[in-house]
C-alpha cells in the first residue's frame, strides 16, 4: 500500500468534515484507474460488482468466477449502489475488501467505465462498514459519484494520478475544487 493512501485515524477524526458527493463523467484507465483502486481500498470494506441475467460470455463469466473465488457472496437484488431496476433483478456480488479483491479489480479490467457488460460484471462501487458506496458506477453510461469527506479530498488532490486538474460538480451542479 503506498503511504500517501494512508491514514492517520487520529489526524482523521481532527479534520473530518461531512461527506460530499462529486459526480463524474470521465473515465479512469491506466495508471489513473490503478491509482484509484489503490485509494479507495484504503478507505472501503467492499466491493460490489453486478451481473444481469443471460449476460455472461466467455471473459465475462471468467470474471465473475474469479470474483466469487476471492470471497464475494452473491445476491439476488432489484437494487444497487447507482440503480434501480423498474422490474426484475440481477445477481449483485459483494466481496470483502481484501489485498486479493483490489488487485483482482485493478488488473481485471484496463479502467473503470471498462466494467460493463457484455465483457465483464458492471458497475463497479465500493463500500464503506456501513453499505454506503463510497464510489458507485453506472459504466453503460459512464457516469459515477465519488463521496469523499474533506480529509479524503485533501489526500486525493495531492495524488498526481487524482487530483489535479480533474473537475467535479457537486449535488448542486458547482464545479468543485474551486
Amino acid at each position: 500500500m503506498n503511504a500517501k493512501h494512508t491514514k492517520n485515524p487520529e489526524d482523521r477524526e481532527a479534520r473530518i468534515r461531512p461527506f460530499a458527493a462529486f459526480s463524474f463523467e470521465g473515465d479512469f484507465a491506466g495508471e489513473r484507474y490503478a491509482a484509484l483502486v489503490e485509494f479507495l481500498a484504503a478507505r472501503a470494506s467492499s466491493a460490489a460488482l453486478v451481473v444481469r441475467d443471460g449476460r455472461l460470455p466467455g471473459r465475462a463469466r471468467k470474471l465473475y468466477e474469479g470474483f466469487l473465488a476471492a470471497g464475494a457472496k452473491a445476491e439476488r437484488r432489484g437494487e444497487w449502489p447507482g440503480t434501480r431496476l423498474a422490474e426484475g433483478e440481477a445477481t449483485v456480488l459483494v466481496a470483502p475488501l481484501t489485498p486479493v479483491v483490489a488487485k483482482y479489480l485493478a488488473t481485471g479490467a484496463p479502467s473503470l467505465f471498462a466494467w460493463c457488460a457484455p465483457d465483464r460484471p458492471e458497475d463497479l462501487a465500493f463500500l464503506d462498514a456501513a453499505g454506503t458506496a463510497v464510489l458507485e458506477t453506472v459504466a453503460h453510461e459512464r457516469i459515477g459519484t465519488l463521496r469523499l469527506d474533506r480529509f479524503d479530498w485533501d489526500l486525493w488532490n495531492a495524488d498526481p494520478h487524482l487530483g489535479g486538474d480533474w473537475r467535479w460538480r457537486d449535488a448542486s451542479n458547482n464545479l468543485r475544487p474551486e
